[in-house]
């Protein structure tokens, strides 16, 4: 069961909302949903309206692990809260991974 749901939660599409002090408010595209994300967990500057991708892997020694009781993935550098259909084997390690999508004229 774990291996089904890692594999639908492994590449997430999201819109940042907006940016408050530490967090960026995020949307995620397959269910609207909105949740926070660390600002520090981002490889550059989350703005308003970029789109990303975040794409999670399991490891042994992973850099965050999943914390069943908030739904989110926890590392040093804060906390990336999942969208609520994605549920994770409680305290296991993944390595997660942004990259900026190119914006277009015709947006999915």
């Amino acid at each position: 069961m774990t291996s089904l749901l890692l594999l639908n939660c492994s590449v997430l599409f999201f819109t940042i909302d907006r940016v408050e002090s530490e967090m960026a408010i995020v949307e995620w595209a397959a269910s609207g949903e909105i949740t926070d994300i660390s600002s520090a967990l981002f490889p550059g500057q989350p703005n308003e309206g970029d789109r990303w991708v975040v794409r999670i892997h399991k490891a042994d020694q992973g850099q965050a692990a999943y914390r069943s009781q908030s739904n989110a993935l926890e590392s040093e550098q804060g906390r990336l809260f999942l969208p609520h259909q994605c549920r994770l084997q409680a305290n296991d390690h993944f390595r997660i991974a942004f990259s900026a999508q190119k914006r277009s004229l015709n947006p999915p």
